[in-house]
Parts: structure tokens; sequence; C-alpha cells
């Protein structure tokens, strides 16, 4: 608090209400990226930790900046593969839009929706989930999922994959030279469930496969 200013202090990023601009400090406050894990933090700029703000200004548009990885939203529905696609009100229509966007420590957040395409995460450690009930992803003309990690074994990328069905694809998931998470997916009536290659492991949970041929 400096003579009634309230904004926090961010090494990233501070309002100065005096002269609307953004400056920063030298110090930087505990409060930033500190609320309630469970509260929106959406009206917040950007970059910041995906958390809110604790004080006056948090989850609004003079919240002090954090640092973080950034979250790309899909809407099948509303989205437009133009859009920036940093909220949901500035959607992406495709989730190879939001995977080609994002990079490692990244979050494609997919909104409910049926996905007619396939989807390539090449050489990328990012989480790809749904928000919300689980979107469909259907490929019929080829894989609904293609994972592939780096070209060296000592260095393989991890990316996640939550909460999806896979269904009516050729390849549910074709992973080749990487390990994914892959959690809370219902993979049903695809040729194939999911096929693996050279060195991988994916760490499969609470997951659901049948009427795969």
């Amino acid at each position: 608090n400096k003579g009634g200013d309230y904004h926090l202090q961010s090494i990233y990023g501070r309002y100065n209400p005096l002269t609307g601009t953004w400056v920063n400090d030298n110090r930087h406050s505990p409060c930033v990226d500190a609320g309630n894990p469970g509260d929106n933090y959406d009206r917040e700029p950007l970059p910041n930790g995906r958390r809110i703000n604790m004080g006056a200004y948090g989850n609004t548009s003079q919240a002090s900046k954090g640092i973080g990885y950034l979250v790309y939203h899909v809407d099948g529905v509303n989205g437009n593969d133009l859009n920036g696609g940093l909220s949901r009100d500035d959607s992406l229509r495709t989730i190879q839009a939001g995977v080609e966007k994002a990079v490692n420590g990244d979050t494609v957040l997919v909104w409910p929706s049926i996905y007619k395409e396939g989807v390539e995460i090449l050489h990328k450690s990012i989480t790809v989930q749904s928000a919300g009930d689980a979107a469909i992803v259907q490929n019929p003309d080829g894989n609904a999922f293609t994972i592939v990690g780096a070209v060296d074994a000592s260095n393989l990328r991890q990316s996640t994959l939550k909460n999806f069905v896979v269904r009516d694809s050729n390849f549910g998931f074709l992973i080749n030279h990487c390990s994914p998470v892959l959690s809370q997916l219902t993979v049903v009536s695809n040729t194939i469930g999911i096929v693996a290659y050279g060195d991988t492991s994916p760490d499969i949970s609470n997951s659901i496969f049948y009427m795969n041929e």
C-alpha cells in the first residue's frame, strides 16, 4: 500500500493508477497468485500463475502479474481458429489449433463438443484435457490422437491427455517414442484402441477401452 494504492507489487508488472500504465517493481508480493485455488482468475492479465491474486484487485483487469504457463481454450461450437485462444470468449475451434499454439507446460482446455479431427502432439510436453463433460474426438479417416516424443530416448517428452471420449477412428491413440499420461478416457469403437511404437510406456489410469477391433 503506497498512498492508498492497493495494487500488489510485482516484478512482472503492476498497474499504476496514477499513470494508467504497467510498471515493474524490484520486489514481488507473496500475495500474487496466492488466493483461493478454487476461485476464478480468468480476468487477470497475462502472464499469471493460473491462480487468483489475494487483495482488492484479484481477478480484475488490474491484477498484478505473476508468472505461469498459458491456457488455450478450444470451443468446437463458438470458437474460431483465427482467435488467440487465451479465454473462452476468444476460443479456438479445433484442438489441433490449440496444440500448435501451446509450448511445453501449457494447457489446451477443450470445451464439450464433437471434434471431427485428428490431433497430432509432436515433440511437446503439454496437457490436453476437457473442461467439464468429456469432449468427443473422432477421425474416421485416420487417428484420433497421434503423440510423438523426442528423437533422443534420453530426452523423452511427456504429455497428459485427460477426460475425452475417443471413438470411430482408425487408431484411437498412436504413440511413438514417448510416455504420455492418459487418464479418464473412454476409447470405444475404433479399429484399434491404442498402438505404441519405440521406447514407449504410457501411464494409463481410470480409462475404459471397449468394442475396439
